[in-house]
Parts: C-alpha cells; sequence; structure tokens
C-alpha cells in the first residue's frame, strides 16, 4: 500500500483514468465499421509493407482495433463483445480502485504496447488488453461469480483459466507436434500481449503466495515443537529410551528402572 501512495505520487501525472472504458467503446465502434465495411481490417492491421515502403504509419496504432467481433450471423461473437465490454468497464474500476490511477494507468500503457509488439510479429489485434486486464481482475476478486445468460453461475478466476488453456492451446498443440517454432512463435505472441500481467500481477502475487504458504508451515512447525515442549514439560513420567510420555501416551504405563530412571513397559531393563 505504501509502495502504491508513493507511486501514486510521483506519477500520477502519467495516468489515464478510464483508459480501458474508453479502449472498450473504440473497440465496440470499430467491429460495428467492420460490420458495414468488411474489407476495413486490410486497412487498419499492421504491415511491414505498408508501414515502412508507404509510410502509413497509422496502421501502428489502428492494428489495435483491427480484429472485428460484431457479426449479426454468429450470436457468440456478440455475446462475447458485449461480455467483454461489460467486464472491461467493471474491471476497470476495480483496478483503478486496488492500485490507484498511475498504477492502472501504466498497466494498461505496457499491455498497449505489448499488443503493438503482437501485431508487428502476427496480427494479433487488440484483445489481448482486454484479457490481461480480466486476468488481472481475476487475480485480485478470483471468486466473483458472473451469471452467464442470467442463469449459469462461474467465477471469475474459472473464467481466466479457460482463457489461459484457449491460449496455451496452440502452443502445446504445436510442441507435441514437434514444430517448436511454431510453438515458439505463439509463445512469443502470448508473452507479449500478456506481458503486463505477468510482470506486475503474475509474478508479484507468485511470490506472495509462496510467502505465505512458506510461513503458514514455518508456523505450523512451530506451534507444533511447542505443543510438544508443553506437552513434554507437563509430563509425569518420561521414558529414558524412547521419550514417550504419559501425556504423548495416556495408556501407556511406567516403571522405575534399577537405576532410578523412569522406563515404559516396552522398555523396562531386566
Amino acid at each position: 500500500m505504501v509502495f502504491s501512495n508513493n507511486f501514486e505520487r510521483r506519477f500520477g501525472w502519467l495516468s489515464f483514468p478510464g483508459f480501458l472504458r474508453y479502449y472498450a467503446i473504440l473497440q465496440v465502434l470499430a467491429s460495428a465499421l467492420i460490420l458495414l465495411r468488411p474489407d476495413l481490417p486490410d486497412q487498419l492491421c499492421f504491415g511491414w509493407e505498408e508501414v515502412f515502403v508507404r509510410h502509413e504509419w497509422w496502421r501502428c496504432v489502428t492494428c489495435l482495433f483491427s480484429a472485428g467481433y460484431l457479426d449479426p450471423r454468429h450470436p457468440v461473437k456478440v455475446i462475447y463483445l458485449v461480455f467483454t465490454v461489460l467486464v472491461a468497464f467493471m474491471t476497470s474500476e476495480v483496478l483503478e480502485q486496488t492500485w490507484g490511477k498511475a498504477k492502472t494507468s501504466l498497466f494498461f500503457y505496457l499491455g498497449t504496447l505489448g499488443c503493438i509488439g503482437g501485431n508487428v510479429l502476427g496480427g494479433m489485434g487488440g484483445w489481448s488488453l482486454l484479457e490481461s486486464a480480466f486476468f488481472a481482475f481475476a487475480t485480485i476478486l478470483p471468486r466473483y461469480e458472473f451469471r452467464f445468460q442470467f442463469i449459469i453461475p462461474m467465477q471469475a478466476r474459472f473464467i481466466a483459466l479457460l482463457y489461459a488453456c484457449i491460449i496455451l492451446y496452440p502452443i502445446v498443440k504445436y510442441s507435441l507436434k514437434g514444430q517448436f517454432f511454431v510453438a515458439g512463435y505463439f509463445a512469443l505472441i502470448a508473452m507479449l500481449g500478456l506481458g503486463n500481467y505477468v510482470v506486475l500481477v503474475g509474478i508479484p502475487a507468485g511470490f506472495r503466495l509462496l510467502k505465505r504458504k512458506t510461513l503458514g508451515t514455518s508456523k505450523h512447525a512451530g506451534n507444533f515443537k511447542k505443543a510438544v515442549r508443553e506437552s513434554a514439560q507437563s509430563a509425569l513420567y518420561r521414558c529414558a529410551v524412547c521419550d514417550r510420555t504419559d501425556s504423548s501416551d495416556p495408556e501407556l504405563e511406567f516403571r522405575v528402572g534399577p537405576d532410578g530412571r523412569d522406563y515404559c513397559t516396552d522398555h523396562i531393563p531386566e
């Protein structure tokens, strides 16, 4: 929290409140335009020849909106678009309340650069920015429950897991086929698109989880040793051979040996 406050105070001038909301609205408008003009993605997508030969530099930005999903012939795409936009609005608010506007803006700036890099390599479109934002949301509120069709409940962490499986599918598929170059290409695209999540959210969350488990294990071990020590201190009899006591084994019988020390019935000297 102190780090977030310091970051907000020092870099607040870089913040862009509501960045994801505006981005989602532009995605809807781009999808609507692509619906009216099916050839529009060719005018928006990144191309080496178009950018460096024809000097159409705007493609470095418009490539983020080159993937249209609004198609009335495919209701699933329309539902996906509506769901994504609604979640984008909610995600934007949650991230800004949790991180502050400056860090949230940095998250989206890095995601935008990653999306542009992915488009330079292979025509990614701009949906990875929305997906990385949802992964961040699912990390912060993993048990938040969405209701598909207002009936089917599903927690955010499971939706994020489904997204992860979709992203990993081509990587695993081509790896099993031995086409490691193609698998590496898809892995690089995924890392560019989700690098902002991995660096700013995924890795810190992993360290926190590991630290919590380590502290929990140490605390449990400490409590166990403390309980054993207290039990030993409260015992009346302790076997000189096996160290069992009347507290640790109430049903065990003890005798005093010839040397004056206590022995359990299993180790009484003859």
